[in-house]
């Protein structure tokens, strides 16, 4: 019988709701019941299930082969895979990601080019998650995704593909993105808040950022697109932050409240955090900082954000 609502499954698994629903409706890992009104109810035995398909997948076992297994089933091959393998899973998904060539990586982003012209959507989940079990997530989003999304702007903006076929890639890249999102136990991680300011829309820059931050044990907290500038105070004055990733993506459109440096002003002005704010997106450089003291960096890359994240994490 079902007693929790997928909010409450979402978090005593340390999962997000979308990822849960991802793996319902693609893969059928659950079954939930209905409520009087609808709502769907998960049991024990969803949250002991769920647990152990995390946890398998996140050993490099694919969630399409492993999701309609009993729990039982589940549970046999979970102790025998820890009998086979070492406790260092990161360093086998590293040894795997290493043996990826960058004539292979090419010609992946080649081929789900070719299958956004046909809108063959199906084969670009397929390859797309195929790559993201082989390969770390950081070396997934860097060597695969990011380079992927530049030769589709670039193509988008040279009118050969559409703005159509381009969010098409995005639905794709977020539903595999889900699976990397996992939160960081460690209470002593620091902490970093990522969102884009009201009036920028553009997602994918920031989501990306945050399986990077995620991948570099920061506990990160995507706080989305479009925020008000209030809201960012808010939230940034009731948690102790690091650092604040800011996606610049678009300027002057028309509908924005601030311009970027307006939102930088009131948000200093406004906020207690002392949090180093860095800047990202396309037209992240063209924003002038000189005026902030080293508190607001520009970042110009995804590789430089991990650069940068990487070196703070340890030390450096």
């Amino acid at each position: 019988m079902g007693i929790l609502n997928i909010s409450g499954l979402a978090k005593i698994v340390g999962m997000n709701v979308h990822t849960i629903r991802a793996w319902e409706r693609r893969y059928k890992a659950l079954q939930p019941e209905r409520s009087p009104s609808g709502q769907r109810t998960y049991s024990i035995e969803d949250v002991e299930k769920l647990k152990k398909l995390k946890h398998l997948n996140h050993m490099g076992m694919s969630i399409g082969r492993i999701a309609n297994l009993s729990l039982n089933e589940l549970t046999l091959i979970e102790q025998d895979h820890s009998l086979t393998n070492q406790p260092d899973e990161r360093a086998s998904v590293q040894t795997r990601s290493e043996a990826i060539t960058d004539d292979e990586i090419h010609k992946i982003i080649l081929n789900t080019i070719d299958c956004l012209y046909q809108y063959d959507v199906d084969t670009i989940h397929q390859q797309l998650n195929k790559y993201r079990i082989q390969m770390s997530a950081k070396d997934f989003i860097l060597k695969v995704i990011s380079p992927l999304f530049n030769m589709v702007n670039r193509l988008v903006l040279e009118l050969k593909l559409n703005i159509a076929q381009e969010h098409i890639l995005f639905a794709v890249v977020r539903d595999q993105i889900s699976f990397l999102i996992t939160p960081v136990t460690n209470d002593h991680a620091r902490r970093v808040a990522l969102a884009s300011p009201e009036g920028d829309v553009h997602e994918i820059g920031i989501i990306l950022s945050h399986v990077l931050c995620i991948s570099n044990d920061m506990k990160s907290y995507y706080l989305g697109t479009n925020l008000p500038l209030q809201s960012l105070v808010e939230v940034t004055d009731s948690i102790n932050f690091k650092y604040i990733i800011l996606g610049c993506s678009s300027q002057n459109l028309g509908y924005e409240k601030l311009t970027f440096n307006e939102y930088i002003d009131q948000y200093l002005e406004s906020a207690q955090s002392d949090a180093t704010i860095l800047i990202t997106g396309k037209t992240a450089s063209s924003i002038d900082i000189s005026g902030y003291g080293g508190r607001v960096q520009h970042v110009e890359s995804l590789q430089a954000l991990d650069s940068i994240l990487d070196m703070r994490i340890n030390g450096n």
